[in-house]
């Protein structure tokens, strides 16, 4: 008799699924800054404006740097 071979799943395939997972996950992180703006300003004294301009300033470094690839 036969026995079933097992599955097995190419490298490439889990290599594809982490690399998913680590930008869902990096995107879910950065779309949570506001969220935070509230405490960070009770917490710090911090102007709202100067935590928008930071995460603008963030966002546009990290648009500039994804074009790069």
């Amino acid at each position: 008799m036969n026995s079933p071979k097992p599955l097995r799943i190419h490298r490439a395939w889990l290599v594809a699924i982490v690399t998913t997972l680590a930008l869902v996950a990096t995107a879910a992180f950065r779309s949570t800054t506001g969220a935070f703006f509230e405490p960070l300003e009770s917490e710090f004294g911090w102007l709202r404006s100067q935590l928008s301009t930071a995460v603008t300033i963030n966002l546009g470094v990290y648009g500039l740097e994804w074009t790069r690839r």
